[in-house]
């Protein structure tokens, strides 16, 4: 039995979120009504720590 790889996707060779421009698209719309950092902050809400640096945190 041969085994084939054309089922296989190949791995982005950068970091890339998305593989298409349609992707790209969709993408965009869905980050346009992500709340920011100061947003999340002023609903008393807690930002996610990944999403900034150590600096930042303490303001």
């Amino acid at each position: 039995m041969k085994s084939t790889q054309k089922n296989v996707r190949e791995k982005p060779k950068n970091s890339s979120m998305v593989n298409t421009e349609e992707e790209l698209e969709k993408h965009s719309k869905i980050m346009e009504q992500m709340s920011t950092n100061d947003e999340v902050k002023k609903e008393n809400k807690i930002p996610d720590p990944k999403q900034f640096n150590e600096q930042e945190r303490s303001k």
